[in-house]
């Protein structure tokens, strides 16, 4: 028996199933399970084949695995291109906290030379920083969980086996988030713990 489809005028679609006898398929597929190498099967399928007829053409044999991976070829490279998409955006986010948190360090120069100048500790300077840093980048990280959820609905077709208000989603995205601020953060809090006194005080 063969199979054909047909779509009806209203959109749906549905199979039937004809003889051979009666509608002759151009190809025929065959879909052989083996316990051992499945490449190993196609001199013996060909064999086969050859006994009924040696015009019968074999062609394009595949194993399950790689048929599965071209059919979702299309959604495997969507998924890779939004992957480096996310990764390139959490890295412009790293590039814009260091570069606000210098800009802040540096227009507060003056504040951390009186600091150290009155007696407060590198430490204490660099934590100072850092917790700024780090509350500013918990804000944004909250403001785009929030943003995530409202605007969950407009990628939930694109989803599969997950869904927009995944808890461990959102966990591992806010720890991501959270990792790469801290580090965003470190380099402009010890810069400010080392700034020239003499000099920052001295400027006019």
């Amino acid at each position: 028996m063969g199979a054909m489809a047909e779509e009806s005028p209203s959109g749906t679609s549905g199979t039937f199933y004809v003889p051979y006898a009666v509608t002759a398929p151009r190809e025929v597929g065959y879909v052989i399970r083996s316990e051992g190498d499945p490449t190993g099967l196609v001199r013996d399928v060909r064999s086969a084949l050859a006994q009924i007829d040696r015009e019968i053409p074999l062609f394009d044999i595949r194993t399950m695995s790689e048929r599965t991976e071209l059919a979702l070829m299309s959604r495997t490279n969507t998924m890779h291109l939004a992957g480096l998409f996310a990764a390139v955006a959490v890295f412009l986010s790293a590039i814009g906290l260091y570069g606000m948190l210098a800009y802040l360090v540096t227009q507060r120069a003056r504040e951390i030379g009186v600091r150290l100048a009155v007696g407060s500790t590198p430490g204490a300077i660099v934590e100072m920083v850092f917790r700024e840093g780090l509350w500013l980048a918990m804000g944004g990280v909250a403001l785009g969980a929030v943003g995530s959820l409202l605007c969950g609905r407009l990628v939930a077709s694109q989803l599969y086996g997950i869904t927009t208000s995944d808890p461990w989603v959102m966990l591992l995205m806010t720890a991501t988030l959270s990792a790469v601020a801290a580090l965003a953060c470190i380099i402009p809090a010890r810069r400010a713990a080392h700034v020239d006194v003499m000099r920052i005080l001295s400027a006019p």
